[in-house]
């Protein structure tokens, strides 16, 4: 999410998980660079050593420079956050679950069209389901997108800031972030005052497929990218 606190707007861009990109390779212990590979972007956290080491790091390093397209720009990210998937139910649960209008049908939740509530009976079956009537990758990271989205109206319902300080306490043992209490109770305070059914931009970084040694990949489109990028969150060398 890029947030643009001028103008009141955000931008949520997903990146597809089977992306190939340019990476790091990570030495576990020190964190310094051993090599440098080609490989899906869904890599760069085990690269880093995931949860226990540096994964946060090198995936947020990859995505630094796949957003760059290649050095042309300089796109920085301030704030990250990683969140353990045995969280999110939690998470859910905490906020007494969010509505939903589903954009297709999947049978284990319902019809296209029909408003759900999500909750953590049922939140990994949205967030995680691709095969069959999921909508592949695309329609798993809409749905994330969605769930995002819907949290934030919850939350904003709440009141923002005071629905913040006590889901921060609660998040945190299953969240990494670098994002403190306090920067998490400005954004808060941003949230309430935003609108969040006009003032956000939802974007997928436009791909084709290809196989490359007989291993599936996504191609991103470079023009599109950088143009993307240009426009939403690009900052001069």
């Amino acid at each position: 999410c890029t947030l643009n606190f001028d103008d009141n707007t955000m931008t949520m861009t997903s990146i597809p998980r089977d992306t190939y990109v340019s990476m790091n390779k990570l030495d576990y212990e020190t964190g310094t660079i051993k090599s440098r590979t080609n490989n899906k972007i869904n890599a760069a956290y085990a690269f880093g050593g995931g949860p226990k080491h540096y994964g946060e790091q090198n995936a947020v390093d990859c995505v630094k420079e796949f957003l760059s397209c290649g050095g042309k720009l300089n796109i920085d990210i301030d704030y990250y956050a990683s969140i353990d998937m045995d969280g999110i139910p939690k998470l859910v649960d905490a906020v007494g679950g969010v509505q939903v209008v589903l954009d297709r049908t999947i049978e284990e939740l319902g019809s296209k069209g029909q408003t759900i509530t999500i909750n953590s009976s049922n939140v990994d079956m949205y967030v995680r389901k691709r095969k069959e009537d999921g909508g592949g990758d695309e329609g798993r990271n809409d749905r994330q997108q969605e769930l995002l989205i819907a949290l934030a109206k919850k939350i904003k319902s709440m009141g923002a800031v005071n629905a913040a300080a006590s889901l921060y306490n609660e998040a945190i043992t299953y969240v990494k972030t670098n994002v403190s209490l306090e920067e998490a109770l400005a954004f808060a305070s941003f949230l309430q005052g935003f609108s969040i059914d006009s003032g956000i931009t939802q974007y997928r970084v436009e791909v084709t497929s290809k196989i490359m040694n007989g291993i599936y990949y996504e191609i991103a489109d470079e023009e599109a990218l950088y143009n993307f990028a240009l426009n939403h969150f690009y900052s001069a060398n």
